[in-house]
């Protein structure tokens, strides 16, 4: 019965937080909040949504590992599986903007964050409130820099239209929007406990599998389709914010309801999300053409993933 409340739960998330995050847009155009801020914020974050629940249940409940292996899974899987899935279909062009700033940047963060984790606690691997705390002060940052480099670009090329909504239904979204993620969130933690409980295995690699498979299936299934309908434009640029959002949001607040211990399984995930990051700045850095994602190398990432995701189960 658990497991069946876990898979249902992930379908109740996917919808709650698209209607959150309708609700909230609709919410924010009507109080006269920009359409460019709504979408990098509200709109953006919607893609995170699903992390953020399950991650912050996870840390309130004490199970810190999966916590954090959902967050990495998460971002490993948007970089190999949804870029290579996407690439094999139709190669993958990239913005300038996103090859030499925003890849680094994420990079950066992830070694950022591995400091945080095994250097900055004096021998002790945890991201305490503290950091939990700097990330979020981090990620207010990344939107004043987001908005400041839309502002030179001016206008709100590539932000999603907002749907603006009668107040009365964009409140009963946000209301419905929340109490789905509420109920979602617990059901799915409580089921990632009884199926690594059933199957004999660690919740770090229910968390990093199944849970982050399950959270980034709709990022997948949009970006597999938009590969098929050859609309490309802002896949690795959205992928790459994503994790973004999630080093700095999810982990962020989830550290900051409970300390997250790391623990020694978790560093091999860190180093290949790392890695990940590197190898993608090298398909679009290098080459004879520069900034795509061609098809070989979305095979290679895809490859990658498979072999990384067999050893971990392993």
């Amino acid at each position: 019965m658990t497991e069946i409340l876990f898979f249902t739960g992930f379908i109740i998330l996917v919808v709650g937080a698209d209607i959150l995050v309708k609700g909230s847009s609709s919410i924010g155009q009507k109080l006269g909040i920009p359409s460019i801020v709504i979408g990098m914020t509200i709109v953006a974050f919607g893609t995170s949504l699903p992390e953020l629940v399950i991650s912050s249940f996870a840390a309130y409940r004490g199970e810190t590992d999966l916590a954090i292996t959902n967050v990495l899974g998460s971002n490993l899987l948007n970089i190999l599986l949804i870029l290579g899935i996407s690439a094999i279909i139709l190669p993958i062009p990239a913005k300038k903007s996103t090859t030499n700033r925003v890849i680094p940047a994420s990079f950066l963060l992830t070694v950022f964050l591995i400091l945080m984790m095994y250097t900055f606690n004096q021998g002790r691997n945890v991201v305490n409130r503290t950091e939990g705390i700097v990330l979020l002060l981090l990620f207010v940052l990344f939107l004043y820099l987001n908005k400041k480099e839309s502002n030179k670009s001016k206008g709100v090329d590539g932000m999603p239209r907002v749907e603006e909504q009668p107040v009365l239904k964009s409140l009963a979204y946000v209301i419905l929007g929340l109490a789905a993620l509420f109920i979602s969130g617990r059901w799915i933690v409580n089921g990632a406990s009884a199926i690594a409980a059933d199957l004999g295995i660690s919740q770090s690699v229910i968390g990093f599998t199944l849970v982050s498979l399950s959270t980034s299936l709709p990022e997948l299934v949009t970006s597999v389709m938009a590969a098929i309908r050859k609309n490309t434009d802002i896949a690795i640029g959205n992928v790459i914010g994503s994790n973004i959002l999630n080093i700095l949001v999810v982990l962020g607040v989830s550290a900051t309801i409970r300390p997250l211990p790391v623990y020694e399984e978790i560093f091999s995930d860190l180093i290949m999300v790392l890695f990940a990051t590197f190898v993608l700045f090298l398909m679009l850095f290098t080459g004879r053409k520069r900034y795509i994602l061609h098809r070989h190398e979305g095979a290679l990432l895809l490859l990658i993933y498979l072999i990384y995701i067999t050893t971990r189960i392993i």
